[in-house]
């Protein structure tokens, strides 16, 4: 429910995976891709919306979960294209 009212981006990428497992409507309207296309793409939907300049950061970002103990919070920010580049 409160991701659903939120105004902001959500999603949640399994980096075992490496496919979205969710994303709240914010960031589908946002960007012009339907859940359906996002899941679909799996892990090549990270490298087409994430331009290549910022695709080192959010790589690095991810290669620090892993250490994280539950309840700690990361943060990274990095840009996104549209469904219209």
């Amino acid at each position: 429910e409160l991701t659903r009212r939120m105004n902001d981006g959500f999603y949640i990428f399994d980096q075992k995976n490496l496919v979205t497992k969710y994303a709240n409507r914010s960031i589908l309207n946002v960007l012009g891709y339907s859940i359906a296309r996002m899941k679909a793409m799996g892990e090549e939907w990270t490298k087409e919306v994430v331009p290549p300049e910022d695709f080192p950061i959010l790589s690095r970002h991810i290669a620090h979960y892993a250490p994280l103990k539950p309840g700690q919070k990361t943060r990274v920010v990095y840009r996104i294209k549209d469904i219209k580049g």
